[in-house]
């Protein structure tokens, strides 16, 4: 979703292209909703939108990051604010 935010996706786009099941792909994107970093409209159709422009910043580093040392920022979840970082996380986690 990152790649356009004017790319609009359902959630079954989501589900087929993550390979994960509906139930985990609507999980996902409620995960993604509530550390506004996507938004769903009237027609259903979900879209990349972070909230601020610190998060639209932030969010390529932690992707990096992760691509590179998936290791290092799953261990550095505990030593954040509680609650948001795992909220975040788990957007990008997807359970089969």
């Amino acid at each position: 979703m990152q790649r356009g935010t004017d790319d609009a996706w359902r959630a079954e786009e989501i589900a087929t292209t993550s390979r994960a099941n509906m139930r985990v792909a609507l999980e996902g994107l409620s995960a993604l909703g509530q550390v506004a970093l996507a938004r769903v409209d009237g027609n259903g159709l979900f879209r990349y939108r972070p909230a601020s422009p610190m998060l639209a910043e932030t969010l390529p580093n932690v992707v990096e990051h992760h691509a590179c040392k998936p290791l290092a920022v799953v261990r550095s979840i505990p030593a954040s604010p509680a609650g948001k970082m795992q909220t975040l996380v788990d957007a990008f986690r997807f359970r089969r």
